[in-house]
């Protein structure tokens, strides 16, 4: 029965969704029950609300359906392996004092060593921590860009949002268009759909802009920035484990 449920859903849902409610959903329910019964009910309970939630992200924001739903699931699992974590921090502190913390200092400080590295290693390389950083504080990137470069950087993000404000009442109305729901000349399509053609190559023109300026101030980063975070991520792993250590002992 499971080489036939498997082998049937594949072929209807793909891969990643089939073996995410194969595995997701059974994980979680192993990390919070003991009792089959209750393995089952947060199992089940779990793919009907990661499902539901999965629809309506893919609605609301137009995304694929598989892959937002595969992708609820996987935010489902760290959620509760965070939740399962921070739980057991407290208890370890509760009883040990802030020195149970040394390890998780210690993996942390790591991972900052690790990106400092990449970064001072490789700095056109994606930095996914890094361009998160610049995203939420721009200030991040323009620190390292000349001021003419950094109103180039603001020019092109202001065009690049008025563009895409412009084509994306652009793309609706050519959909209206499509549909039925509203009507234009034969020569007004064909200008429509040369504007809307043009106007993507000009926003991957801003793009490619911004990607040069990221670039620029990768290459400064990297000693300003990629250096001292190796060095002190490094250096803090290191205490946390000398630390641990000699807890242990």
């Amino acid at each position: 029965m499971f080489a036939v449920v498997v082998t049937s859903s594949v072929r209807v849902a793909g891969v990643l969704l089939v073996f995410a409610y194969l595995v997701v959903p059974a994980a979680v329910a192993a990390l919070l029950a003991r009792s089959v019964a209750g393995r089952l009910a947060i199992g089940w309970g779990l793919g009907a609300l990661v499902s539901a939630a999965g629809l309506w992200a893919s609605y609301a924001w137009d995304l694929p359906t598989g892959a937002t739903v595969v992708s609820a699931f996987g935010l489902a699992i760290a959620a509760v392996a965070l939740a399962l974590g921070l739980r057991a921090a407290v208890r370890a502190v509760g009883a040990r004092g802030l020195a149970a913390l040394a390890p998780a200092v210690a993996v942390v400080s790591a991972l900052v060593a690790l990106a400092g590295t990449l970064l001072a290693a490789f700095p056109g390389m994606d930095h996914p921590w890094l361009d998160g950083l610049e995203n939420a504080a721009p200030a991040v990137q323009e620190a390292f860009l000349t001021s003419a470069e950094r109103a180039t950087r603001r020019d092109t993000v202001a065009a690049l949002a008025r563009g895409q404000a412009e084509l994306t009442r652009l793309r609706a109305l050519a959909q209206d268009v499509q549909w039925g729901a509203t009507t234009l000349d034969a020569e007004r399509e064909t200008r429509l759909r040369q504007f809307l053609a043009g106007r993507s190559e000009i926003g991957a023109g801003d793009r490619l802009v911004l990607r040069t300026l990221r670039g620029r101030a990768r290459e400064r980063q990297r000693f300003w920035l990629g250096l001292p975070l190796a060095v002190g991520g490094a250096a803090c792993a290191g205490l946390a484990l000398r630390r641990s250590a000699r807890r242990v002992n």
